[in-house]
């Protein structure tokens, strides 16, 4: 579950709020917050500057796509 979103940032941008729920991360499934960190690392580490999110809506009953770039430094 997301818990803060830092104004300005890229997650911001994509207008992801706490209490949104990240399912996938560029289709591999994401049971705990270690998975989002192994995840988004991976894809630092793959040079990727976009990674695509399934993200459960925080008040609304269904999942949305969301593509969020990469701060890779």
């Amino acid at each position: 579950m997301i818990t803060d979103v830092l104004p300005g940032g890229n997650a911001a941008e994509k207008n992801l709020k706490p209490g949104d729920v990240i399912v996938e991360i560029d289709l591999e499934e994401v049971r705990s917050p270690d998975d989002v960190a192994k995840l988004v690392e991976k894809a630092k580490d793959e040079d990727y500057r976009v990674v695509t999110l399934l993200v459960f809506r925080q008040g609304k009953s269904d999942f949305e796509w969301v593509a969020v770039r990469l701060d890779n430094s």
